[in-house]
């Protein structure tokens, strides 16, 4: 190949490495927009939910942070007066 039809291939190349690009940009916006409807559409629909059932709500609030108590415990350090096995 001579010094031309290289350059050629590489304008070729580039080229088409820009388009791919411009598509892969493209869809990352379209889905981070997707992405981000949805979670404002699930934080909507949560509120809705904890208006209607406030005490299912507070009841789920209490056994998540009994859940989130148990699961840090669990992964602390013990120490050696720690008679539990």
């Amino acid at each position: 190949m001579t010094r031309p039809d290289l350059t050629e291939e590489a304008r070729t190349t580039a080229r088409d490495i820009a388009g791919e690009v411009h598509r892969l940009s493209a869809a990352a916006e379209r889905t981070a927009r997707e992405a981000r409807a949805q979670a404002a559409e699930d934080i909507r629909e949560a509120a809705h939910l904890a208006r209607r059932h406030p005490a299912l709500t507070l009841a789920g609030a209490a056994a998540a942070g009994f859940a989130v108590a148990r699961i840090a415990r669990a992964g602390g350090p013990r120490d050696a007066t720690d008679r539990r096995s």
